[in-house]
């Protein structure tokens, strides 16, 4: 049962725990310090919307007039922003080094004027060069950034950067060597600086879209490592899914909110739309000709990460039947080879477990929205079957109406569980 400030002060003085006057105290300490979070929030956020801004607007007006500029001319006014950017973060180390406001426009600033003034010193000479070669030179240059600064936005858009080259390089399907893994080592660079938000910033919003940002990046960066063996990236990315979705019961994420946890939506989304996709059909006639592929070893390093981490949240709290899904999906793909159709009925029963062990954990928790997820799995998985299998319209009707009423029915037991609480 959740508490404001001012109806806990009103309790501990209803029951004489505090005088009027140490409540006071209270409630002007908590709103002076609301205040003051909120508006270097704030000021932060204007910030570095204020060196995005800038930097367009001098760009718009440089652009305007630029075919009537000298090559000399030119030059100078594309080193001209990274010159005030270099300046800008140099004053905010010295000179404003307790104001995060500067340090994040400053950096952010520097960030854009830099890979603008990669690109027109590439146009006014007429260097030849690719978008995958521009990217790697913005992403390498931006790096030292987030460290000297230090900068959580310039982190973010380093990350984003890194996946853009890391997409552009590793989706070719004809480059090898830097450009196939180069990417990976660029995001391993991040790592240390993540881990430092972390444990400095563990309740920061910028912490919070770093855990989306890290799982997105590293889901859409893993289908690189081999874009031939389709078959055991459906095994490489379950399990992927699986370690997302343990680790985000470690203790420096399992106390942050739902929507802030983005290892345990990405993880638990991620392996629905894996299993949902295998409950139409499994064709794994290759597979076994496959390992000792790249892939192959992949899923088993991500397999055994897995474990380990099951092995750790078992010593922490009770296991949920989605903790398992690492080892039961490899199961379901072996045996499609002895017989698909027993493969498709094993996912679709498997499927049906995760949404019932869904609902009956947000029931425990008393959350709609964990209840009305698992609500939505089934929903999802007869809509599949509508189409999939056939059968007869009643009987379809009949099981929508019949998820319809489970719907209305669990959210309004919760509803009244919760008025009883309050009451």
């Amino acid at each position: 049962m959740k508490y404001s400030v001012q109806s806990f002060v009103e309790e501990l003085l209803e029951s004489e725990v505090i005088n009027s006057e140490t409540g006071q105290k209270i409630k002007e300490y908590y709103q002076q310090k609301n205040q003051t979070s909120s508006g270097s929030r704030m000021l932060g956020i204007f910030g570095v919307l204020g060196a995005l801004l800038v930097g367009v607007g001098l760009i718009l007006i440089v652009a305007h007039n630029w075919d009537d500029l000298s090559r000399s001319i030119k030059s100078i006014l594309a080193l001209l922003p990274v010159v005030l950017g270099i300046a800008a973060c140099i004053y905010s180390l010295i000179k404003r080094s307790d104001s995060s406001t500067w340090k994040e426009g400053s950096a952010v600033f520097l960030i854009f004027a830099f890979g603008a003034c990669v690109a027109l010193i590439s146009q006014i000479y007429h260097m030849p060069g690719s978008l995958k070669g521009f990217m790697l030179t913005w992403a390498v240059a931006s790096l030292p950034i987030l460290y000297i600064m230090p900068s959580r936005v310039s982190s973010l858009l380093y990350i984003a950067g890194v996946t853009s080259y890391g997409v552009m390089a590793g989706y070719d399907g004809h480059d090898y060597g830097w450009d196939r893994y180069g990417h990976w080592i660029l995001l391993l660079m991040a790592t240390p600086f993540y881990i430092l938000l972390i444990q400095k910033y563990p309740r920061s919003n910028s912490t919070f879209f770093h855990h989306w940002a890290i799982p997105i990046s590293i889901s859409i960066l893993l289908a690189t490592i081999e874009l031939q063996s389709n078959e055991w990236l459906f095994m490489v990315y379950f399990s992927l899914f699986s370690c997302f979705y343990l680790l985000s019961s470690n203790p420096h994420l399992k106390d942050v909110g739902l929507f802030a946890n983005g290892y345990r939506i990405i993880g638990s989304l991620g392996m629905i739309v894996i299993l949902l996709i295998c409950s139409f059909d499994i064709d794994s006639s290759e597979l076994l000709g496959r390992i000792g592929s790249v892939s192959f070893y992949f899923s088993f390093l991500l397999t055994a990460v897995a474990g380990y981490l099951i092995y750790q949240k078992m010593q922490q709290s009770e296991l949920h039947i989605k903790d398992y899904a690492f080892i039961i999906f490899p199961i379901i793909l072996f045996s499609s080879a002895a017989s698909s159709v027993f493969a498709v009925i094993l996912t679709n029963l498997f499927l049906l477990a995760l949404a019932v062990g869904t609902i009956y954990k947000g029931s425990e928790e008393n959350h709609l929205g964990i209840v009305n997820y698992g609500l939505l799995i089934i929903t999802t998985l007869v809509i599949c079957r509508f189409f999939d299998v056939d059968i007869p319209f009643v009987i379809r009707g009949l099981l929508f109406i019949g998820v319809g009423i489970g719907f209305f029915f669990v959210n309004y037991k919760i509803i009244q569980r919760r008025k009883s609480l309050i009451e």
